[in-house]
């Protein structure tokens, strides 16, 4: 049997973090608090343009939900960022490091993979926490002193896999080789930027430009080039980039309740109908021109049930 509806439920928000990658399903954001700003110049009179500025604040950052996408067994991580420090006044349940990136694990908190900012002994350098405290290490730079930086980790998480930081271009370190250095890409979890919602690590106090996640292992020179001309270097690996280039804005969020069923997209209601790739409910959207009717379709193989089994 097959059944389709129109969504059972759909809610405005208004505070959606467009992905602007150009070749993959477009995974938008939520923003929770961090403010847009046009443009940002550092000390050094660097201009970076669509910027969002994080306070240090629990819940003042950027999360974007789960997919297959982001699962696979290795990827590269690329931002700029402009801070100063962290604020110590700003306490987690653990009390040092800002959280630049994190992906949790749901039973532990700060026990997920997380890129923070370290305040506690590292002079406000770049520290990776692996799940379960496997694979970390620090880099050589720090990159809290008011201008702006750019940031690409790699990781690989298959057997004796690791990570390797690079810094405005040029590698700064990594775990690869070092006892213990593998560890465990967690999956099935949100993806945040700027905070944890474990509440483990403190939350970043500065601003952040050009947020990408690539499914693959981008190479020192793909590095370098993004950090010298903004290239995309790989866009069939680019799975998200956040380039901010305009306000959170509009959109919907769809939810039903079967959890089997595929959301379907149509530019008008007769359809023709197709599936939106990677939806799952609940779900965020900003429609489009070819998306403005949503309904899901779910199938159920026939049952046989007997009233009375003594009748047989």
């Amino acid at each position: 049997m097959t059944v389709d509806s129109i969504v059972e439920s759909s809610t405005a928000t208004n505070n959606i973090v467009y992905d602007s990658n150009p070749d993959n399903p477009q995974h938008d954001g939520y923003d929770m608090g961090a403010t847009w700003l046009a443009s940002s110049t550092d000390s050094a009179s660097v201009t970076r343009t669509g910027v969002m500025s994080f306070a240090a604040e629990a819940t003042n950052g950027i999360s974007f939900a789960d997919n297959t996408n982001f699962d696979g067994s290795s990827g590269t991580i690329s931002f700029w960022m402009q801070s100063t420090g962290t604020d110590t006044n700003e306490s987690g349940s653990y009390g040092y490091g800002a959280v630049l990136f994190e992906r949790p694990v749901a039973t532990n908190a700060g026990g997920g993979f997380v890129l923070l900012q370290d305040d506690l002994v590292q002079g406000n350098k770049l520290q990776l926490i692996g799940p379960n405290d496997i694979g970390n290490f620090t880099s050589t730079k720090s990159v809290s002193d008011g201008k702006w930086h750019f940031v690409a980790l790699v990781f690989n998480n298959s057997t004796n896999g690791g990570a390797a930081l690079f810094i405005d271009g040029a590698f700064d370190s990594t775990n690869s080789g070092n006892s213990g250095s593998s560890f465990t890409w967690p999956v099935g979890q949100a993806l945040e930027i700027g905070y944890g919602s474990d509440n483990y690590w403190r939350a970043y106090n500065g601003l952040l430009n050009d947020f990408r996640y690539y499914n693959t292992i981008l190479s020192a020179s793909e590095i370098s080039s993004i950090y010298s001309s903004g290239a995309l270097a790989d866009t069939a690996a680019l799975q998200l980039e956040y380039a901010f280039a305009a306000a959170p804005g509009e959109g919907l969020v769809l939810t039903w309740a079967e959890p089997s069923a595929i959301l379907q997209s149509a530019s008008n209601l007769e359809g023709p109908w197709t599936p939106v790739n990677g939806a799952s409910s609940p779900y965020t959207l900003v429609p489009t021109a070819s998306q403005q009717f949503f309904r899901y379709v779910s199938t159920n193989a026939p049952q046989t049930h007997i009233s009375n089994p003594f009748l047989m």
